[in-house]
């Protein structure tokens, strides 16, 4: 039902963090889908010590931009349902679980909640669906387009990817799926 896609790059170091937070989850019915943004470093060893049929990998032939490692995890994605984590952080273990249970009203292509820890300090996202006009007031609001911990509609994905040349093509995607 969800597919929680690692984009990494030269974050050997800290994508173990980010796999086990991701491994360690209460609700099971997910895959993990991680693309090594051809690393320079060791991502690729630490993938290996890994050994569970939830984890697929895949290994881009070039380094491309951020947001377009992002689409691609998208690409490779099976579940209707994304769940973006960056490797440099850590979900809380019932992310999905409080996703899974959140009502989801027509037309919602996002789902937010506080279930991420960026990078040593916890996120302040507050519980809301993004559309309609009172997710631009939230998202003005609390400034959080960061896409990491978030759960968005794969389709919705796939139709209105990230602009991945934008510098900040996560608040571009937020803003896009409002109004789609």
């Amino acid at each position: 039902k969800y597919s929680i896609c690692i984009p990494t790059y030269n974050r050997a170091g800290m994508l173990p963090d980010a796999l086990e937070s991701a491994l360690a989850q209460t609700y099971t019915d997910f895959e993990i889908v991680i693309v090594d943004n051809a690393s320079t470093d060791n991502t690729q060893s630490v993938l290996q010590r890994y050994d569970d049929p939830r984890i697929r990998t895949f290994r881009n032939d070039r380094t491309v931009s951020m947001y377009a490692n992002h689409n691609i995890c998208v690409g490779h994605a099976k579940a209707p349902w994304i769940i973006f984590l960056h490797s440099d952080d850590v979900l809380k273990k019932t992310c999905i679980e409080v996703l899974d249970s959140y009502p989801k009203k027509a037309g919602c292509a996002c789902i937010r909640q506080s279930m991420v820890t960026i990078k040593g300090s916890e996120c302040h996202w507050r519980d809301y669906e993004l559309h309609g006009a009172d997710s631009l007031a939230i998202l003005l609001r609390w400034k959080d387009g960061c896409p990491s911990g978030g759960a968005y509609l794969r389709d919705v994905l796939l139709r209105s990817p990230f602009e991945d040349e934008k510098i900040a093509a996560d608040y571009d995607l937020l803003f896009k799926l409002l109004i789609a």
